[in-house]
């Protein structure tokens, strides 16, 4: 992240690679002489091959013996080592002569280059495709999805120096990207690089469509089989944007927002990722054509990123080290926070009923009270464990419960303050004083915000329920809106968590130590059939295991590295805890209408 100064004063540079591979060194397109160290990215397909990505880096006023590019080894919003270095090939240099330089890679994610002093360095390689979706690179003969951090190198020391980019792309393809336009249809700039590898870009042919929010365009680019309303889809997108941005925010930080979307067919989505100025999601798009509004909650979440987590941000979250794990006690607030404030965004809208609102976060609290790590794991160390244990891993969700835990806080700040003040004022407060002066906040800052708006002191709150492991005072806090919750618990068949996704059904993440973890499932396995049958989704998996009893076994078919290996899991059972939200008996005038101001977005 830079600050709003230097933005605007490198808005306007502008740069033109007009050169072909090895060539001439980049040349300005406009009269402004920028003297320092000059870098233009070059990103190509190559028709007819679907296996690579190319990229070349030409330098221009370069004046070190030596150069060190680095590939990340993780991505912003993905907290997981990627080691995507472990995909680029035929890395090689030449100078301004075209004469070869010398090369060492010196260590798993960089490269040396002797430069032996030249100014004009050109530097090539390409990147195998890693058909990860929205979080990976993707390219077909009618379009590519580019995501900075697994394509694109660094150079040590010059993170923060300009970038401009360039995409060689066949005539007929379109771009999409948060990245800043110039008159070149195919060339953009960006002030660092922290930026240019957090701009996506879609490439190809797709739909796109354009509305405008106080004169800001939203661009909305669709890859995929678009047999859905879309007009129904974009007015959607556009109620969402316009409260967040409007309502909550009172803000519009960005130039242009661009919204990535790819479809699948069939009933399976792909999650999303969020960006400085733009967001990739996966959607299912026969559950679009039932309903548009089953896009609705992880666009809401992913744009409300805009502030949470990309402006509002923990003090390591910007400028990035992607060398290692970046670990913070924050991502409850960065990622829970976010999920409670997408489902608040469709209820307050209309998207969604009360009814709705209020079965997901039953639906929330149930998925936690299920877990009895959450006597063991407090929020804030979720957030910190997620890079050992894996998103779908062992141990409880710091986007689960630092759900609850915002809803629980919205409710106790209006309770505490006679419903004058609420969380969406320490959400502002978080803007104005961190985001707005470009730094991040420290772990105790959260706390301090949520004093500073209520004027009371949510110490014991903090120290119980966030940093603790204390069961949460759901019955007290829900009360305050004339709610209450309602368990019940049953004995279920279990096997452990996995997370899986693609068509080929590639597991990312499995509790090691749950009974198919133990069995042997692994990260990067495929399964191809469970108990003789191909299964889609993760509601497939659900089913076959619902239907077996503690005692019985399921058998995976898996392949690992080409091979055909079959797992068989013991079926265990465990407790799980069911949650409604229901209205308290004659709740009190005060009660209703704390429950609507809060659904509503309003205060006293």
């Amino acid at each position: 992240m830079i600050s709003k100064q230097k933005y605007n004063r490198l808005i306007g540079i502008v740069w033109v690679a007009a050169m072909a591979l090895f060539a001439v060194g980049p040349v300005r397109a406009d009269d402004f002489r920028y003297n320092g160290f000059e870098t233009t990215y070059e990103f190509s397909v190559h028709p007819g091959d679907l296996q690579y990505f190319y990229v070349t880096i030409h330098i221009a006023n370069n004046d070190a013996p030596q150069l060190v590019f680095s590939m990340p080894a993780w991505m912003p919003g993905g907290y997981m080592l990627a080691n995507f270095a472990r995909r680029v090939a035929d890395f090689q240099a030449v100078n301004s002569k075209n004469e070869r330089l010398a090369v060492q890679k010196i260590d798993p994610n960089s490269w040396e280059i002797q430069t032996k002093g030249d100014p004009v360095i050109h530097v090539s390689y390409k990147v195998n495709i890693a058909h990860g979706a929205f979080m990976g690179k993707v390219i077909d003969s009618n379009f590519a999805l580019v995501n900075g951090p697994s394509t694109y190198m660094y150079i040590r020391g010059h993170k923060n120096d300009p970038v401009t980019v360039k995409y060689n792309i066949p005539e007929n393809w379109k771009i999409a990207t948060g990245l800043e336009e110039t008159q070149n249809p195919a060339i953009f700039t960006a002030p660092n690089y922290d930026v240019f590898a957090d701009a996506p870009a879609l490439l190809g042919l797709f739909k796109q469509f354009t509305f405008r929010l106080k004169g800001v365009p939203h661009v909305v680019a669709i890859k995929g089989p678009v047999n859905f309303d879309t007009g129904a889809f974009i007015r959607m997108i556009k109620k969402i944007v316009t409260y967040e941005t409007q309502e909550i925010y009172r803000d519009i930080p960005y130039k242009k927002y661009v919204f990535i979307y790819t479809i699948y067919s069939g009933r399976r989505g792909g999650g999303g990722l969020e960006h400085l100025n733009s967001t990739t999601i996966g959607l299912s798009g026969d559950l679009l054509k039932e309903n548009v509004k089953n896009g609705a909650d992880v666009t809401a979440h992913e744009f409300f990123h805009v502030w949470n987590v990309k402006r509002i941000r923990p003090e390591v979250l910007g400028p990035f080290d992607y060398t290692k794990d970046v670990r913070t006690t924050s991502l409850w607030v960065c990622e829970g926070i976010t999920s409670y404030y997408a489902d608040l965004v469709l209820a307050r809208t209309g998207i969604w009923g009360e009814a709705k609102f209020l079965k997901n976060q039953a639906k929330m609290i149930s998925a936690l009270q299920s877990n009895p790590d959450r006597f063991k794991t407090s929020a804030e160390m979720s957030g910190w464990n997620i890079w050992q244990n894996g998103y779908g891993g062992s141990g409880i969700s710091f986007y689960t419960k630092g759900q609850i835990l915002g809803m629980l806080l919205d409710l106790k700040i209006r309770h505490l303050t006679n419903n004058t003040r609420s969380l969406d004022d320490v959400m502002r407060f978080l803007n104005q004083w961190f985001a707005k002066w470009d730094v991040g906040y420290k772990d105790s800052d959260i706390l301090r915000a949520v004093n500073a708006v209520s004027n009371q002191d949510f110490r014991p709150f903090f120290e119980k329920y966030v940093g603790g492991t204390v069961e949460l005072p759901y019955k007290k806090i829900l009360g305050y809106a004339g709610l209450k919750p309602v368990f019940e618990k049953k004995k279920v068949p279990y096997i452990g968590k996995i997370a899986f996704f693609g068509p080929q059904n590639r597991v990312f993440a499995v509790d090691r130590e749950s009974p198919i973890g133990k069995a042997g499932l692994m990260k990067e396995d495929h399964i191809l059939k469970i108990d003789g049958r191909k299964i889609k989704n993760r509601g497939d998996l659900a089913k076959l295991l619902n239907a077996k009893k503690p005692g019985q076994t399921l058998k995976f078919l898996v392949k690992r590295d080409g091979k055909k290996i079959t797992i068989t899991a013991a079926v265990k059972s465990r407790e799980k805890v069911m949650c409604k939200i229901e209205t308290t008996a004659s709740p009190a005038p005060e009660q209703l209408m704390m429950r609507k101001a809060w659904l509503h977005g309003a205060t006293d």
